[in-house]
């Protein structure tokens, strides 16, 4: 019996310590979907919620299975007009803090990005990186 007790004591706890606190699965919800339509003050960017991707427009999508796709620059020039593509990269978010590891024309980008604020309609977004 001590065993058991033991035992089923020390799976209760690897599995406490693996699963993922609520308030961050509903944060990471909150903040799946496709974002476009980009407004900036300073290094805050702000964007609106939408059903999907728009062609020839900065735009990204953070997937709900860690899975990142941004639509920007496919090349070196950012002179009009500029040609898009779109890059599939990967995400992680942690304390409001979302890491982004995503492919560009000239090799990988990687960001860091506070979540300010996020609701059912915009996104509001810190670039720390």
């Amino acid at each position: 019996m001590k065993y058991k007790s033991i035992f089923l004591l020390a799976i209760l706890s690897g599995v406490l310590a693996c699963s993922q606190p609520e308030e961050l699965v509903k944060d990471q919800l909150k903040i799946t979907g496709a974002w476009i339509n980009q407004q900036a003050n300073e290094n805050t960017f702000t964007y609106e919620r939408a059903e999907s991707l728009i062609d020839n427009e900065y735009c990204f999508a953070i997937r709900p299975n860690g899975k990142f796709t941004e639509h920007k620059n496919s090349g070196f020039c950012g002179t009009p007009p500029i040609s898009y593509a779109e890059y599939e990269g990967s995400w992680t978010y942690s304390d409001s803090i979302l890491h982004i590891s995503v492919p560009y024309w000239g090799g990988i980008s990687t960001y860091k990005w506070k979540v300010i604020e996020v609701d059912e309609t915009h996104i509001s977004i810190l670039w720390l990186e």
